[in-house]
């Protein structure tokens, strides 16, 4: 069995954290199949009205081969014209992965394609497969299924290309279920969520952890992982925080970890609040470092409008650490009465008290861990193995 995995979605030189599920996913395959990874990227033309378009731009420099992996990895580049190529992505990454997709399987590299996320690459994925001669295996993973489906313009391509796949996967019930109704066939579709590194996330000695970090150790420690970006609802959370403010006692702090177009929106809102000093943005932070964040964490707050199978969930749950997080997506299948509280998306007195009942609650680290510690990367890299093979099988 040998996969190709395509999708856009995968650390590179630029931004190292990128897709780090997908690596994980690609690392765990690689100890039973033989993988490879295309990661198409845009490439910007460096023309005047371009250069302010940054974050395309530095997709133009990363080598075309990647470095560091236990198996190969290719970046191909393909136009992009930030706004005016957006409805045209998946025909322009169609043409810049063409010859060296031909290349690969001319050379036996690879036996059916998984393309990890629906739009443009599961999209450009289906005509590639069809002229290759292999079965296309498709991964949905949250917006590409909650957002772009009621985008008109996108709807329709991905609906086709997931008529042409031979299997697709989903990592939640809900995202299943989304594709249900919008007519994809039942027989096609298997549920594989994320997986977590048990050997990476662990329980830790919560004071230790906040003396490494010069942290105070009697402040209670709130943490968010993700982008700064709406969908997190991390506004939520600001005014959460304010309403916090008013009632907790004990002294508390929330570290946010992540970048994004919001910092800047969502630090003044802090402060026009009076909630700045509570706030902490820790920018982007290295996959390993989350791990010494969880540590040093009484528990994790995700107040996000929309999402799929949340990795930071399982891997806060691993650690030991309870979760407050809306009850969207997949997250219900992995937070429990002994794990967390769920609140509804957007509202900030309800995820105020739930934060502060958390906190006052004498949660159980050990039976936490052991709800999720089963769901490792080895046993999800499995069950795509499986879904490969009858895909190929089909064919």
């Amino acid at each position: 069995m040998r996969p190709l995995i395509l999708t856009n979605l995968f650390p590179n030189e630029g931004e190292p954290e990128r897709g780090i599920f997908v690596k994980q996913l690609a690392d765990a395959l690689s100890e039973r199949v033989d993988v490879t990874v295309v990661s198409p990227l845009p490439y910007c033309p460096d023309v005047a009205f371009l250069r302010g378009y940054p974050r395309w731009h530095k997709f133009s420099m990363i080598p075309f081969e990647g470095s560091g992996f236990r198996y190969p990895v290719y970046y191909p580049k393909y136009l992009h014209i930030p706004i005016l190529s957006e409805r045209y992505q998946p025909d322009l990454v169609r043409l810049g992965l063409r010859h060296l997709l031909r290349r690969l399987r001319m050379t036996a590299r690879f036996d059916v394609i998984n393309s990890q996320w629906l739009y443009p690459d599961t999209v450009a994925a289906a005509g590639l497969a069809e002229a290759l001669g292999v079965p296309l295996v498709a991964t949905g993973h949250g917006c590409d299924v909650n957002r772009d489906l009621i985008v008109p313009w996108k709807s329709g391509p991905i609906l086709e290309a997931l008529g042409r796949a031979a299997r697709i996967t989903v990592v939640s019930d809900p995202l299943r279920r989304k594709l249900l109704a919008a007519g994809v066939p039942d027989r096609k579709i298997r549920v594989i969520p994320n997986g977590i590194d048990p050997s990476m996330f662990s329980i830790s000695d919560k004071d230790q952890a906040r003396v490494r970090r010069n942290l105070e150790p009697r402040t209670r420690r709130i943490l968010f992982v993700g982008q700064l970006v709406e969908v997190k609802g991390i506004a939520t959370l600001v005014r959460a925080v304010e309403e916090m403010k008013k009632v907790s006692p004990a002294p508390f702090a929330v570290h946010l970890l992540g970048e994004g177009p919001q910092l800047a929106d969502l630090k003044e809102m802090a402060n026009r609040l009076g909630v700045g000093e509570l706030l902490h943005f820790e920018g982007q932070r290295p996959h390993q470092e989350v791990a010494e964040w969880l540590g040093v964490a009484d528990l994790l707050v995700l107040p996000s409008i929309r999402e799929g199978c949340p990795n930071v969930v399982l891997e806060a749950l691993v650690s030991g650490v309870p979760v407050v997080a809306s009850r969207v997506g997949g997250i219900p299948d992995l937070v429990g009465a002994g794990s967390g509280i769920l609140v509804e998306p957007g509202d900030p007195v309800a995820l105020g008290r739930a934060i502060v009942q958390a906190l006052d609650t004498q949660w159980d680290r050990t039976s936490i861990r052991a709800k999720v510690v089963g769901n490792s990367w080895t046993k999800i890299a499995r069950e795509y193995e499986a879904v490969y093979r009858e895909a190929e099988a089909e064919r």
